[in-house]
């Protein structure tokens, strides 16, 4: 690798769609992308994590990712980051949810095949009990409970696998999985943009 070089003074801001509370900003302080003779990123470059695709009896969900920590590049000098930490989806107004299926043993997690992460780092499960849709007596709303879970490795670890490049399943062999919230962290690390994403659904 050469020396970095750092381009002081640009600033971009990006504007969230979504119901996002985003710090965003390119920066020459990030990682610079590898030295190449052609820079033709427009193709390839992912500028935030795309929504997942959770599937589970007769009913598909598509969920926007709420906790996300991202940087793409813009040039073969400059990055941009972005990190935003919404309201946990639970903890919103409309319900990201299913009911118990009698003949499904697995939930299905999907992306469109070109932006498919690299990995699924974990999904996470916590008993629906948590979920309180008001504030508790503590003023914590489920986001801070479940990061209090976290801390403490209070949380069920469910089974993952790859059934393709942009398809994954989570099984439940021997538990029911009906009474949980679901946490799901996924990551993408390409030469062109890197980062983590959280989705977050309910099964009743």
């Amino acid at each position: 690798m050469g020396k970095r070089t750092f381009s002081l003074g640009m600033i971009c801001i990006l504007i969230m769609s979504m119901m996002l509370s985003p710090l965003a900003g390119c920066t020459g302080e990030t990682d610079k992308p590898p030295e190449v003779e052609d820079f033709e990123p427009a193709d390839v470059v992912m500028t935030y994590p795309p929504s997942m695709t959770v599937s589970y009896g007769n009913k598909r969900l598509i969920l926007s990712p709420y906790d996300v920590s991202w940087a793409y590049a813009i040039d073969e000098k400059e990055w941009c980051s972005v990190k935003s930490e919404a309201e946990h989806p639970i903890d919103r107004d409309y319900k990201v949810s299913f009911e118990k299926s009698m003949d499904e043993i697995r939930v299905r997690l999907s992306y469109p095949s070109s932006k498919a992460p690299d990995s699924i780092v974990y999904v996470h499960r916590y008993p629906i009990d948590l979920w309180v849709p008001e504030e508790t007596e503590e003023g914590l709303k489920l986001k801070e409970r479940i990061e209090r879970k976290n801390e403490y490795e209070m949380f069920e670890e469910c089974k993952t696998e790859v059934e393709s490049g942009d398809m994954y399943y989570v099984y439940f062999y021997e538990t029911e999985p009906q009474g949980y919230v679901y946490d799901v962290e996924a990551v993408w690390d390409s030469v062109w943009y890197r980062g983590t994403a959280k989705y977050s659904f309910i099964v009743k």
